[in-house]
């Protein structure tokens, strides 16, 4: 589509602001409230494959379970009279967690928990509402231009697509089915096994870490052997981090389920607690150890002196 257009009688496209193999994304203003939206257009040929078509209604669906200011917010769903399927949801400024961590390299902890708290309060409401999101990732949670109270961070978590709906008329997942991008799916999605909201709580911490050390815990060239890394392998330790964001963290990557926290509110609960003691430590705590405060830092282990050779061999 092209800027001057009217799309649906009621958005004229402004300019694209994102495209991809499924279709593209415009910036487009609502022609009766003068509003702008973001308006995703899915192109003909990928509407006319049925997984594609069910993906794109499902995002519909969910995202207008929704309603958590965390969480993007849907405007409109429909066809055009040409047949072009299009999602409008608001338009938001600012960029992906995945370009600020590509733009910093590692995030702050304090900072880590306060993005990671906001992603949990609209998972909590997706969850309370059935839905599990499959797909938390960096791409998939942004970090909006206007700041949040006292100046952090505003998060929206996005893209609903592959999300699983638990309602009486929702379509089935075929068993062995698997959804999600591989560094970031839990076990139980890589083994195609039933979901729970614990999956999402996984993803979570694999987000958390990224931030944390600038890469995901597990990483190979082939997709399957990251999801077996995930099912077999232990996460690098975090060292060098405070020891409450390192519990958290690790806590939410157990390979069991119901090993990690009880809900995306308990992860919530976890993060401004412990949020909260770093920016108390750091007031209040010794200066040694370092921005800190008091709170105590996992230190990697000592390394072992190199041998000394003898003087006999001489």
């Amino acid at each position: 589509m092209h800027p001057g257009e009217l799309l649906a009688e009621r958005f004229e496209i402004q300019r694209a602001a994102g495209a991809g193999g499924m279709g593209a994304v415009y910036s487009a203003r609502h022609v009766r409230t003068n509003g702008v939206f973001a308006v995703k257009v899915l192109n003909p040929e990928a509407a006319a494959d049925e997984e594609i078509y069910r993906r794109f209604q499902n995002e519909a669906r969910a995202v207008a379970k929704l309603h958590h200011p965390n969480t993007v917010q849907l405007i409109d769903f429909g066809q055009t009279k040409e047949g072009l399927l299009y999602i409008a949801m608001e338009f938001l400024n600012g960029r992906s967690l995945a370009a600020e961590i590509a733009r910093l390299g590692r995030i702050p902890p304090v900072r880590v928990l306060r993005i990671l708290s906001q992603v949990c309060e609209s998972l909590q409401e997706a969850h309370e509402k059935g839905i599990i999101h499959r797909d938390i990732k960096p791409d998939n949670i942004f970090l909006l231009e206007t700041k949040g109270p006292g100046g952090g961070d505003f998060v929206k978590v996005l893209d609903f697509s592959v999300a699983k709906i638990e309602s009486a008329d929702a379509q089935a997942t075929r068993v062995g089915t698997v959804f999600g991008t591989p560094p970031y799916m839990s076990p139980e999605q890589g083994s195609a096994s039933k979901l729970t909201l614990h999956s999402d709580l996984y993803s979570c911490g694999i987000v958390a870490y990224e931030m944390l050390t600038g890469k995901p815990p597990f990483e190979a060239r082939v997709p399957m052997e990251v999801l077996m890394m995930h099912m077999r392998n232990q996460p690098p330790p975090l060292i060098g981090f405070p020891q409450p964001v390192v519990d958290l963290v690790m806590k939410a990557l157990e390979k069991q389920p119901t090993k990690r926290q009880t809900s995306a509110a308990d992860l919530q609960r976890e993060c401004q607690e412990a949020a909260a003691l770093l920016l108390r430590g750091a007031v209040e705590g010794p200066a040694s150890t370092g921005n800190t405060g008091g709170v105590p830092v996992v230190a990697a282990p000592p390394v072992a002196a190199p041998p000394v050779a003898s003087a006999s061999g001489a």
